[in-house]
């Protein structure tokens, strides 16, 4: 017989990055390293269900991000919005996230699918749960320039850029189990057999009273 667990989780962050330079070029900066995650948890095997003859842990992380706009704002001498000859902007951006099998000893991965050895059952078996660790790593760039026109002379530019980072990460495991047989049920005796235990007992009464 099987039965299986699972855990699931995801994590949206949204980073804008604003940044006012004094000087006609700015750029902007985030990184996230090794953000953990709430684990995620799955149910220990309970013993009353039977004898434990396999265990299959499964874990899965994924990444996706979308990139907004990026937004070139120019300044002269404090005032927002002045005329720009020309400007440029752009943006980049990176993520992962990453999974630990807490029982093989590798440490995090992208995924990972094992069956666990009969020597660990001893860490699975009984109640409660026990943890999957996930973490999440981004970064986020920006860049702009400008160029004053020729009514005005611009003194700086500011920046400003937004992307939204998905991550999610999911893991379950599998039990296999046999559920020992029920004993045998009695076998009733034939009836000559009661008729001989009848005979025995009688006899043992007449004994008794000699």
């Amino acid at each position: 017989m099987t039965l299986s667990d699972g855990d699931s989780d995801s994590y949206t962050f949204v980073s804008d990055l604003q940044k006012q330079s004094s000087n006609r070029s700015v750029s902007a900066s985030r990184s996230i390293t090794n953000l953990s995650r709430p684990a995620l948890t799955l149910n220990k095997f309970d013993p009353t269900l039977g004898i434990l003859q396999s265990v299959r842990i499964s874990g899965n992380v994924a990444f996706s991000r979308s990139v907004g706009s990026v937004s070139v704002f120019c300044r002269d001498d404090g005032l927002i919005n002045s005329s720009c000859a020309s400007s440029s902007a752009s943006q980049s951006s990176s993520g992962n996230t990453r999974i630990d099998n807490p029982f093989d000893g590798s440490g995090f991965g992208t995924s990972f699918n094992t069956l666990i050895s009969p020597t660990q059952f001893a860490d699975l078996i009984g109640t409660g749960t026990f943890v999957v660790p996930w973490q999440v790593t981004l970064s986020h760039f920006a860049q702009a320039s400008c160029t004053p026109s020729a009514l005005t002379d611009i003194t700086s530019c500011d920046v400003s850029a937004r992307t939204t980072f998905n991550f999610s990460a999911s893991a379950s495991i599998t039990y296999t189990y046999m559920t020992p047989p029920p004993p045998p049920p009695a076998v009733p005796l034939p009836a000559s057999g009661l008729l001989l235990l009848g005979g025995l007992a009688a006899m043992g009464l007449r004994r008794r009273k000699g």
